[in-house]
């Protein structure tokens, strides 16, 4: 079971929003946001864990986001359902989050202007292009939990599945598993995302 969830965020959240997506966080998280110097930074965070919680809700009918700890590495997982593996990831008008029953990782960014040395260094000359092997590189690393390879990619491990889902004009995203399972994609609107 691999399922893929992507919203688009094309306005700010009101305060009632955010106060009701802050609820539904872990508090190691909602601690983090708090200290944020900007409001506004919260937003992508705060919608990514609401779409986190949607998708479980969907999936498994759970009202509740379960208890949620990290590896050493960082990594969020659920010590009460291991059987369950999820990743979210969030960029400037966006979020993106896989559940599986098995390691996952995602990643979303906003195509923009990337400088002239970064690209050459990903043997890039777009920018599009730079996000197309930045993606695929940092939604393998949060599948493992480790750093993201800035030198040399590693091989493709022999079931590693790459899959770049159709999302929203102006991102790019990935999505990184074992096996050869198909996902389930889910493009979401904000509206769609804020309706219940």
């Amino acid at each position: 079971m691999i399922a893929l969830w992507m919203a688009v965020l094309d306005r700010n959240l009101q305060n009632a929003e955010v106060q009701k997506l802050m609820d539904s966080v872990p508090e190691w998280r909602q601690e983090r946001l708090e200290r944020l110097k900007c409001a506004e930074w919260q937003h992508e965070p705060l919608c990514a864990y609401w779409l986190l919680k949607r998708a479980l809700r969907e999936r498994f009918g759970w009202e509740e986001l379960p208890d949620m700890e990290r590896t050493p590495s960082g990594k969020p997982y659920f010590p009460a359902c291991p059987e369950v593996h999820f990743n979210i990831s969030h960029t400037d008008g966006a979020v993106f989050v896989g559940i599986a029953d098995r390691e996952i990782g995602v990643d979303v960014e906003k195509i923009r202007p990337v400088n002239e040395r970064m690209r050459q260094r990903f043997g890039c000359t777009a920018d599009s292009e730079f996000f197309h092997v930045w993606v695929r590189r940092e939604a393998r690393a949060k599948r493992l939990g480790t750093p993201v390879e800035l030198r040399d990619e590693s091989p493709l491990g022999m079931d590693e599945q790459i899959f770049y889902p159709e999302s929203f004009p102006g991102y790019m995203s990935c999505a990184v598993w074992a096996g050869v399972e198909s996902p389930e994609v889910h493009l979401l609107t904000m509206e769609e995302l804020l309706c219940d």
